[in-house]
């Protein structure tokens, strides 16, 4: 049986929502605030937790890589 036509157009429309990015989305720990930059504790802080982030991407694109 074949969805009806409203509620398959509602599922187009969420996916299309879902699946778009924003032109102003921003990523875990690609760039450090300038305020917070200034306290060096701080800094070192986000630069542990960008280099964690960047270890585990290599962790999960080998998995992925493996997995095809």
């Amino acid at each position: 049986m074949l969805p009806i036509a409203d509620s398959s157009n509602d599922g187009d429309g969420s996916f299309d929502i879902l699946s778009n990015h924003s032109p102003d989305e921003e990523y875990l720990g690609e760039q450090i605030e300038a305020p917070w930059a200034e306290d060096a504790i701080i800094k070192a802080a986000f630069e542990r937790f960008s280099g964690r982030l960047k270890e585990l991407e290599g962790i999960i694109d080998e998995r992925n890589a493996k997995m095809n």
